[in-house]
């Protein structure tokens, strides 16, 4: 039943929007009629009255005459136009009028009366068919009726932007317009009528289909004078041009022969019946014109519904115009269409059959000559009866025909067609071989190493695992291959250290703008003051920082925190690598490496030694295998010493980052050294919300980043 139900209000709703759709287009075309007729009755009103004026301005005849009509016809006409205008005017509020006034014939009222009575009758059988679906649908739920308002980027010119909704329960229900069925089948009917009458009177009556016929003559040339009036001839672009006022009612009328469109112009070329020339018509003056009535779109419709032939020749788009997808989509389709012609042309299609003869003739003879003969030698002869890749030899065997035997017999009788005895053959077969095999093999060496990674599991490889360990074990011999000439120069790694001293002006987060770092805030604020002004905190009589230790897991900023300590203090940082304060590496020397980046940093205070990855070489003496070498005992012993001998404040700082805080020395975090820890953590949700504002003001405008909701 639901079924059923279904497909009968699809039926309807397709019926219904066929029926708007004609009652949109039929309204369109009456509503520029009107519009037109209206403004050519003003125009004429006013061009008379100025005729008149300047006959008694002059008192003598015009040297030109404005039209060729009389004045009796022109009053005519303006009596005519003024009376359909009148009826378009008017006929809307006819249903509710009893009295029509003078201005209309019996006709006209017989007429309105008709449409006042089918009027009457429309809303009757809507109210019927409403009441009908109500009864039948209450078995669905409640009875609901609601505005639904259409989206902006779904509105369609002519269609209103709010729609009713008639719900029973979760079941919607589209009402067709009994009105606009019954006035479409009445005046379709009406049409019909009317011209049968018309034929039949003019079979009948011989002087009434003259009269007919004149009257329609003198009313096309009319017609026609009326359009031609609008025209003239442009001297200086060497074109005839009409004026867009007169093209709908040229339409209108059926003047219009064919008309050519090009909208990289916008321009429009208007062919007459009768007439050679083409008129030159703005299409931008007439949107402007009739912006209110649908513009050039409505004027187009109607020439399609007018059966006009209308051309609309290829327009020219600049390239930077079309978007990316638009430009991709094209420059696309243009090499298809390119390779596909060139794919097709004569000597291509030569070529590629002469490559294809050619392999195959090559394949044939390698079959002929190595395969078969081969596999006739290791299969034996009932199995290959049995796979059906022989040929019967006695009188009561039979086989069916197989792909295997089809395909050795046109190799065979290819080979023989072409095969000869003498010794030429046989160089010019092994030189195509091998020339054949030597493709083949790096085809499939090719498709062998790409293959398997277009697939998604990565090349074929004998041990994945064994290029990483040499290339790993390569790149430690590396290291020890440098060292060791680096030891064999002499070259001192604490100067090397201070060769690459600089001073931080831009970090890469301002210390303003650094999140979860709000509970650290004072004691940041106390480091930066002890390298702006040591000797402030010696006057005090204040403990100065010693060492900072910046704790955090990757990502958290370690290193942008120190930089950016640095820059907002303006000292310089020394940046001292792993392998140049490492326990162990230069051996015996440690100590006085330590020795020296502290005596070197006092002379050049206020500066910042930075060292990441402390808990590599300052790590807890004696717990892990690179600590439990006596060199490293004798670094660490050396780094406290250095780090208690800050008698005097000189204004040097050792900074470092770690991971894990537990791998360090505890020895190093007693008060007085690196007793200043900073731990950073993974910032939270308002944090988050800071950081993207923040990064948002270097790629957005300043208007559209309160307009965010950074949650």
């Amino acid at each position: 039943m639901e079924e059923e139900y279904s497909r009968i209000w699809e039926r309807i709703e397709e019926i219904e929007d066929e029926i708007l759709r004609r009652e949109t287009t039929a309204l369109s075309i009456g509503v520029r009629e009107l519009c037109f007729i209206e403004r050519e009755c003003e125009e004429l009103v006013q061009r008379f009255n100025n005729q008149m004026r300047r006959k008694e301005l002059f008192q003598s005849p015009p040297k030109s005459s404005i039209t060729n009509l009389s004045r009796s016809e022109i009053r005519d006409e303006l009596k005519m136009a003024q009376r359909k205008l009148f009826e378009q005017m008017i006929l809307p509020s006819v249903v509710e009028v009893e009295d029509l006034g003078p201005f209309f014939n019996q006709d006209s009222m017989d007429f309105a009366l008709r449409i006042k009575q089918c009027l009457k009758d429309s809303r009757q059988m809507q109210r019927n068919l409403e009441s009908r679906i109500r009864r039948k649908m209450k078995k669905f739920g409640s009875e609901k009726r609601f505005v639904v308002k259409t989206p902006e980027d779904e509105i369609v010119k002519g269609f209103p932007e709010v729609e009713l909704k008639w719900m029973f329960g979760d079941k919607e229900v589209v009402v067709p317009k009994a009105i606009g069925v019954h006035l479409h089948h009445g005046w379709k009917k009406w049409r019909e009528e009317a011209k049968a009458d018309l034929k039949r009177h003019l079979l009948e009556d011989v002087d009434f289909g003259k009269h007919y016929v004149a009257q329609r003559q003198e009313r096309i040339l009319l017609d026609r004078d009326r359009v031609v009036a609008k025209t003239w001839y442009n001297e200086e672009r060497s074109r005839w041009e009409m004026d867009p006022m007169a093209v709908p009612y040229a339409v209108s009328k059926k003047l219009v022969e064919h008309a050519r469109i090009r909208h990289d112009w916008a321009v429009m070329y208007i062919a007459l019946k009768g007439d050679d020339k083409e008129y030159f018509v703005d299409i931008k003056e007439f949107d402007m014109l009739y912006e209110n009535f649908g513009g050039f779109d409505g004027l187009y419709m109607k020439m399609l519904a007018c059966g006009i032939p209308t051309a609309v020749q290829l327009m020219y788009i600049p390239f930077s115009e079309l978007d990316f997808r638009q430009q991709f989509l094209l420059t696309i389709r243009l090499a298809h269409r390119c390779l596909t012609g060139l794919w097709k042309t004569k000597f291509v299609s030569y070529g590629k059959d002469w490559v294809y003869q050619k392999i195959r003739n090559i394949n044939d003879d390698i079959m002929m000559v190595i395969v078969f003969p081969l596999i006739e030698y290791i299969i034996p002869y009932p199995v290959r009866m049995q796979l059906g890749m022989a040929w019967p030899e006695e009188i009561g065997q039979t086989v069916a025909s197989t792909w295997y035997l089809k395909w050795q017999s046109e190799a065979e009788m290819n080979f023989k067609s072409r095969k000869t005895d003498d010794f030429k053959w046989f160089v010019w077969f092994l030189i195509r071989s091998a020339i054949y095999g030597y493709i083949l093999y790096h085809a499939f060496r090719f498709l062998r190493r790409k293959v398997p990674g277009v697939l998604g599991y990565g090349p074929i490889r004998k041990d994945p695992n064994m290029r990483k360990l040499r290339r790993v074990k390569g790149y430690f011999n590396y290291r020890l291959r440098r060292i060791k000439r680096k030891k064999k120069a002499g070259i001192d790694p604490i100067r090397t250290a201070f060769d690459g001293m600089k001073r931080v002006k831009n970090p890469p987060i301002p210390l303003k703008n650094f999140a979860s770092i709000e509970s650290m805030r004072e004691e940041i604020n106390e480091v930066v003051a002890f390298l702006q002004n040591p000797g402030a905190f010696q006057e005090m009589g204040a403990r100065a920082p010693r060492g900072v230790l910046i704790v955090g897991e990757r990502g958290t900023g370690k290193t942008s925190l120190a930089l950016a300590i640095a820059a907002e203090a303006r000292v310089p940082v020394v940046n001292v690598e792993a392998q140049q304060l490492e326990a162990g590496l230069w051996v015996g020397q440690s100590a006085s490496n330590v020795r020296e980046l502290f005596q070197t940093a006092r002379d050049l205070a206020p500066v910042i030694i930075f060292v990441e990855d402390f808990d590599l070489f300052a790590g807890v003496r004696g717990k892990f295998i690179h600590t439990k070498k006596q060199d490293h005992e004798a670094f660490i012993n050396q780094l406290l010493v250095e780090l208690d001998g800050f008698e005097k404040q000189d204004g040097v700082v050792l900074m470092a980052t770690t991971r894990n805080i537990k791998q360090i020395d505890e020895a190093l975090q007693r008060p007085g050294r690196m007793d200043r820890v900073f731990h950073l953590q993974r910032p939270t949700q308002a944090e988050r919300e800071r950081i993207l504002q923040i990064a948002a003001k270097e790629t957005m405008d300043e208007e559209l980043i309160d307009m965010v909701d950074w949650k």
